[in-house]
C-alpha cells in the first residue's frame, strides 16, 4: 500500500471516529455541562481531588464539569429532585435511596475504612480480633456499611457514635473512645496537620473497602453507557493512578 492511501484512510477513519463523538455531543438530550455534588467535609483535598478525577472524564464526553460541595443529605435531596446532575462518589446502593439517581456501572476507585488508635498497648491487627476487645470504638453512623459490620460485631455499648471524623479523632486523643473507624482520605490528611501531627495516632487495620461509583440523574441517562466506557479506559491509564495514589484512594482496574 503506496503513502498516500495509507494517509487517505487514516483520514477517514479519523473523520468518522469524530463525526461519531460529535454526533454523540450534539443529539438531543446530551448535555454540555453538568453540576455534581460531593459531600462537604473538613478534608480539603476531597473538591479537588473530584475535580482533578472527574473532570477529564467529562471532558472526553464534551461536558463541562462543576463539582459543587453540599453536606451528605442535602446532596442527595438536590440530585434526587435533578437541582444537581448527580454526584461523583457514592456507594453501590446510593439510588435505593434516591431512586431517580442511575448509577454509573463502573467503579473509578474505592475507598478504605480504616481503623486508627492512638492508645500504644492496642495491637489489634485485624478485623475478627475486634470481636474480642473490649475497648470502646467511635465511628460514623451515616456510613451505613460500616454501622451494618460492626454491629454485628460489636455490643452497643461498645460503639460511640460521632458526626465526623475530627469529632472521631478527638475523642482518641482524650481516651474516650481507644479505636476510631472512618473513611481514610480524610484522616490520612487530618494527620499531617499541626492538630494531630503529635499525638501519635497510627492505623490498626482496614475494616473494609467501599468501591465508589458515580450517579447520575435519569434526565441524563443518555451519557451512562458513554461514561462508563471513559471511566473504564481512564483507570487504567498512568495519570489517574497516580492521583488515587496521592489521595488515598485505591484503584480498581
Amino acid at each position: 500500500m503506496d503513502l498516500e492511501k495509507y494517509k487517505s484512510i487514516i483520514l477517514l477513519v479519523s473523520l468518522v471516529a469524530g463525526l461519531a463523538v460529535l454526533y454523540k455531543i450534539i443529539i438531543p438530550g446530551y448535555p454540555d455541562r453538568m453540576r455534581m455534588g460531593i459531600p462537604s467535609s473538613a478534608n480539603t483535598q476531597l473538591p479537588d481531588t473530584a475535580k482533578k478525577l472527574y473532570g477529564q472524564i467529562y471532558a472526553r464526553l464534551g461536558i463541562d464539569l462543576e463539582i459543587i460541595e453540599c453536606s451528605p443529605v442535602n446532596c442527595g435531596t438536590l440530585a434526587d429532585k435533578g437541582i444537581l446532575d448527580g454526584e461523583v462518589a457514592r456507594d453501590a446502593d446510593y439510588n435505593k435511596i434516591y431512586t431517580n439517581l442511575v448509577r454509573i456501572d463502573e467503579s473509578l476507585a474505592s475507598i478504605n475504612v480504616t481503623a486508627y488508635t492512638a492508645d500504644e498497648s492496642i495491637n489489634i491487627q485485624n478485623p475478627e480480633d475486634l470481636k474480642n476487645a473490649t475497648n470502646p470504638v467511635a465511628y460514623i453512623p451515616g456510613h451505613k456499611k460500616t454501622h451494618t459490620l460492626l454491629a454485628s460485631m460489636l455490643p452497643r455499648d461498645r460503639l460511640i457514635k460521632v458526626t465526623d471524623w475530627k469529632e472521631g479523632l478527638d475523642k482518641v486523643v482524650a481516651d474516650k473512645a481507644v479505636i476510631y473507624i472512618g473513611l481514610e482520605p480524610s484522616i490520612s490528611q487530618a494527620l499531617k496537620s499541626d492538630t494531630y501531627r503529635d499525638k501519635k495516632i497510627r492505623k490498626l487495620f482496614i475494616l473494609n473497602r467501599v468501591p465508589l461509583y458515580s450517579f447520575i440523574h435519569k434526565k441524563h441517562a443518555i451519557i451512562k453507557d458513554d461514561l462508563e466506557s471513559v471511566i473504564r479506559k481512564a483507570k487504567n491509564t498512568d495519570r489517574v493512578r497516580q492521583l488515587l495514589a496521592t489521595f488515598n484512594l485505591n484503584s480498581d482496574s
